[in-house]
């Protein structure tokens, strides 16, 4: 059971371990059909512990293959029963995590996740299984994070950092804390998080993609808390590493650094270069964020530009003269919008409906900007329930 469990849970399949993992399985069939003949008590509720593994595998395979059967709901309940029932509790906390995968997944439905995940963390306390509960703290902590409740989702991530043993687990999580500590604008105690990962990493010898991952990471930070001069620093850092994998991360922080600054112009050029990398590597030019992003910066130097030039402007060569940039911002919001479709975020939504409102409004298209008002009040509106809801849970 173990053996199989470990191959299933592995991210990538490979030919060797499916083989031995068959035989397993075969010898799993045999192990049940033997035991199930005795009539001892302890025997049979091994038996009983094999079928439920077996069915627990079955499930398994649709779950990794995005392949789910129309019944698995219900399958999985009656799997589920059946170990309460058995009094299985070294597998039922198993199973109410996957439950909670399964709802957060295939449902975006994490209120429900949550109740899952709770039910998994007291099966995992009662059979101490270590490696269940370490999931369902993380698995609660992200729904959490999903549903916009920080606060609770830090309270669960610390809870599974204490029994973490993987270094690379742990520099994740006091990551993760950071990150949501500076959404919620404690800036101190996301620093506190992220010298603790700096600390991980370096103890352990992680390699460059972690350090230049921090170095963004700080960056932000420090954007945030207006210390430009240590952003900056930070930012730096990141380039001298060149991690080819964070090139494009690099250039949005950089832009989100200038744009804090003021510097819109060199925002839009940091924006676009982000924008130019993920086209020439297929990531898409599908990142509303981004695109948000250029959407944004291009609108503020429009209103500069009529307010009259910054100090800044006036040093440059004025590249952006001939360009009418109102338009391009509005292109850039247009390209999100199509896009909207695509992303659960519903902030980047209303940020969208917000800025097209406002560029209709200056072109006197008040049809359309009437249309971006509705659809923002109504995002607007949808926030706030879910906000209130999520804290009943």
């Amino acid at each position: 059971i173990t053996y199989i469990e470990r191959s299933h849970n592995e991210e990538k399949h490979n030919p060797e371990s499916g083989q031995t993992e068959e035989k397993h399985s075969i010898e799993l069939e045999k192990l049940i059909t033997k035991l199930s003949a005795d009539k001892n008590s302890k025997v049979q509720r091994y038996a009983d512990l094999g079928k439920a593994y077996q069915s627990y595998f079955e499930l398994m395979e649709e779950f990794k293959a995005l392949s789910l059967q129309g019944n698995f709901p219900e399958r999985l309940d009656k799997l589920i029963s059946f170990s309460k029932e058995k009094r299985l509790k070294e597998i039922t906390g198993k199973l109410y995590l996957f439950k909670a995968q399964y709802y957060s997944r295939f449902k975006n439905d994490y209120r429900k996740a949550i109740v899952n995940n709770q039910s998994s963390i007291e099966f995992a306390i009662e059979s101490r299984d270590t490696l269940t509960l370490t999931s369902a703290y993380n698995g609660i902590a992200l729904n959490y994070t999903e549903l916009g409740i920080n606060d609770k989702a830090i309270e669960f991530f610390h809870n599974s950092l204490k029994l973490q043993k993987d270094p690379m687990q742990q520099y994740t999580t006091y990551v993760t804390i950071g990150d949501l500590y500076r959404l919620m604008h404690q800036y101190d105690k996301s620093l506190v998080c992220l010298h603790q990962a700096e600390t991980v990493r370096r103890e352990n010898d992680l390699d460059s993609l972690f350090q230049t991952n921090l170095h963004l990471k700080f960056t932000a930070v420090y954007t945030a808390k207006k210390d430009f001069d240590k952003a900056l620093e930070h930012i730096r850092q990141a380039e001298v590493i060149n991690s080819p994998m964070f090139v494009g991360r690099v250039y949005y922080t950089k832009g989100q650094l200038y744009y804090q600054q003021g510097d819109f112009e060199l925002a839009i050029r940091e924006f676009e270069k982000s924008l130019d990398f993920q086209k020439k590597n297929k990531f898409s030019g599908r990142d509303i964020q981004l695109l948000n992003a250029l959407g944004k910066s291009y609108y503020q130097l429009d209103s500069v530009r009529r307010n009259g030039r910054t100090e800044i402007e006036t040093s440059r060569s004025n590249v952006f003269d001939s360009r009418n940039l109102i338009q391009i911002s509005k292109s850039y919001f247009l390209n999100s919008y199509e896009l909207l479709p695509t992303t659960q975020i519903k902030e980047n939504k209303r940020e969208v409906y917000k800025a097209l409102k406002k560029i209709y409004l200056t072109e006197s298209n008040y049809k359309k900007a009437f249309e971006m008002a509705e659809l923002e009040r109504e995002i607007t509106d949808s926030i706030n329930n879910f906000e209130t809801k999520a804290r009943f849970i």
